[in-house]
């Protein structure tokens, strides 16, 4: 029987199940496997996953296509210590809540001071895939695109700067 490894799926939900999933018997059922991970932990996990296509690629010294999707900034607003306290986060200070049921684990101070931290995070993701690229010496021949699916959260702690527009407006 002939076996196949599973593609990335573009998504980062799928990025999050990818990451666990082996060859397996073609054809056969999809497979999702649940990966835990700490509070703002996910974004780590999909900039690990896009690490490791990006040299398994590259070790094949074949052309890819590679989809990152990060879930942040977007809900549930979770970021990791370090990065929460790079933007003042005390932990001996109330902590925003969205209602009866939200933890107390990588929520900060307040929604903008959360939101920023899960940027700063992603930024520091994409920052790895592009050192990743250089180490390999794809930078040269390779064709990055940034792009986002809406505006800032308003709501959330985002915030637009000098465009006009945001998230949820028509």
């Amino acid at each position: 029987m002939q076996t196949s490894r599973r593609p990335v799926l573009a998504s980062a939900t799928g990025l999050l199940f990818a990451a666990a999933v082996q060859a397996q018997p073609w054809p056969a059922k999809p497979v999702r496997v649940i990966v835990p991970f700490p509070p703002g932990g996910g974004t780590d996990l999909i900039t690990r996953e896009a690490v490791r296509c990006i040299r398994s690629y590259a070790a094949q010294r074949s052309p890819f296509f590679l989809y990152v999707a990060y879930n942040a900034p977007h809900g549930p607003l979770e970021a990791k210590r370090e990065d929460l306290l790079a933007y003042g986060f005390d932990p001996s200070k109330p902590r925003f809540r969205t209602g009866p049921a939200d933890g107390q684990t990588g929520i900060g101070n307040t929604r903008k001071q959360t939101y920023a931290a899960m940027v700063t995070c992603m930024h520091r993701g994409i920052g790895r895939i592009l050192e990743t690229l250089g180490a390999l010496g794809l930078d040269r021949n390779t064709l990055v695109l940034f792009f986002s699916d809406n505006g800032a959260a308003r709501n959330e702690g985002g915030s637009e700067g000098p465009l006009r527009g945001w998230k949820f407006q028509e």
